[in-house]
């Protein structure tokens, strides 16, 4: 499988919701973190709309988004625990 610019630019968008949205969080709503993976799932939702609906694609899109879902909520809880306490 030769690794092309699709395939580059389909991993960005993977990687870039959650740095994001948890930086954002973490400086700005630390209190709220735990939301930070419903709101990388909207944002995956939107983003990757139309192979979610492609029928070759839709379960390698729902398992590279359900480990993405996974690590981000783990990162959520950990931000949370490490920053939220006051």
């Amino acid at each position: 499988m030769a690794i092309t610019r699709t395939l580059i630019f389909n991993a960005i968008l993977l990687c870039l919701p959650p740095i994001i949205v948890l930086g954002v969080f973490k400086f700005f709503f630390v209190q709220h973190i735990r939301w930070a993976a419903g709101i990388v799932a909207l944002i995956d939702a939107a983003v990757f709309q139309t192979q979610l609906f492609y029928y070759e694609s839709i379960w390698l899109v729902l398992f590279f988004l359900v480990i993405q879902l996974a690590i981000t909520g783990l990162l959520s809880v950990w931000l949370y625990k490490k920053y939220g306490q006051t």
